[in-house]
């Protein structure tokens, strides 16, 4: 496939690729591609505590420059502060109402939500287990997700004045309005992606540009352990934990669920379905995906893939994982690259893997 869209394209102008590109090359090449403000942070408007069975749920509301988003602090009972954080990045699934709340939100049977989670995570709120196992849990909603899903205004101005009446006349908390909020927003994907160009950046890098803001938050507070940070995502929750772990050395622990794959090799031609928000411009001229392993090295990394996940090709495995094996030859204990007899999901056997490894 790759061969056919060279032809088709053309490859005259392409750069050959280094073979291992070193940190300071994947770095720099990093902050060209990604305009990123390393250094911003949400600034907490509004917190409220909710006490659970085991747990407190703690709801954050946040502005960073002229948007608001909200994020979810899961605080376990038994254990004093500083608590050990993990950040749970949510996924994409076109899911676009919902952001953070798939990973925590109790669900009615057969409710939207449920089905969603009954396929994707076999039914668990798994990172209600991190929390038994001791860990405070961190989940921020995605540009475009949750609390900062699409504004009405651009829906009204980009779709059909019929289907937007349709919209406005379900009940926003009706699994109805999910789906049909759901529909329009993948339908505008490609529209957001080309406002978002023109605007001068990307959308990696206005996705990264929060959850780094998210996170350099959580490095304010007193009641984390800035020395016990780690970080996981299921699909598009899988590209976040690894790019911001890549960015924010604060991250001790990585863990990437059936996100890792070569742009220009297994996600090409009939595996393009991928969402425009994993597509960094120009990446694969300098670079392969897996490379930027290079800036998490020589911290504690797991990379989780799917042998039979229809995203990423299992014909690309061994290549992505003696590329990865390359960068940490020196720590091989650091490095753990599991392959799953499974599809594109977060199973329950995954999900303890990942609890095990933090």
């Amino acid at each position: 496939m790759k061969e056919k869209f060279l032809k088709f394209v053309g490859k005259h102008y392409l750069n050959p690729k280094n073979s291992l590109p070193d940190r300071d090359f994947i770095r720099r090449i990093l902050s060209l591609l990604l305009p990123i403000n390393s250094k911003s942070c949400f600034v907490e408007k509004e917190r409220k505590s909710t006490e659970k069975d085991f747990y407190f749920e703690e709801h954050i509301k946040a502005q960073l420059g002229s948007i608001e988003s909200e994020s979810v602090l899961l605080k376990p009972k038994d254990v004093k502060p500083p608590f050990p954080v993990v950040i749970a990045f949510h996924d994409h699934g076109g899911y676009y109402f919902h952001g953070k709340g798939r990973l925590y939100m109790d669900a009615p049977p057969g409710s939207f939500m449920f089905e969603y989670r009954k396929k994707g995570y076999q039914e668990r709120r798994w990172v209600l287990d991190l929390v038994k196992n001791g860990f405070a849990v961190f989940c921020p909603d995605a540009f475009y997700f949750g609390s900062r899903r699409l504004k009405m205004e651009i829906v009204k101005e980009f779709v059909e004045d019929e289907v937007y009446q349709e919209l406005i006349s379900l009940d926003e908390e009706s699994d109805e309005y999910v789906r049909l909020f759901n529909k329009i927003s993948s339908k505008l994907e490609p529209v957001i992606w080309k406002n978002i160009n023109l605007l001068g950046t990307n959308w990696p890098a206005v996705l990264l540009n929060e959850d780094i803001a998210w996170i350099n938050y959580l490095l304010t507070r007193e009641d984390i352990d800035r020395n016990g940070m780690g970080s996981v995502g299921f699909s598009l929750g899988g590209f976040r934990s690894f790019l911001t772990s890549a960015l924010k050395p604060e991250i001790k622990a990585c863990v990437v669920v059936c996100f890792m794959g070569e742009f220009d090799e297994n996600m090409l031609g009939k595996c393009a379905a991928h969402t425009f928000m994993v597509h960094i411009p120009s990446l694969s001229r300098y670079m392969s995906f897996p490379d930027i392993a290079g800036l998490i090295f020589p911290r504690d990394l797991l990379i989780m893939v799917g042998e039979y996940d229809h995203l990423f090709p299992k014909e690309r495995i061994p290549a992505i994982k003696e590329n990865i094996e390359k960068i940490y030859n020196q720590l091989p204990e650091k490095l753990s690259f599991k392959v799953f007899t499974e599809g594109h999901v977060f199973s329950v056997k995954m999900q303890e893997y990942a609890i095990k490894f933090f």
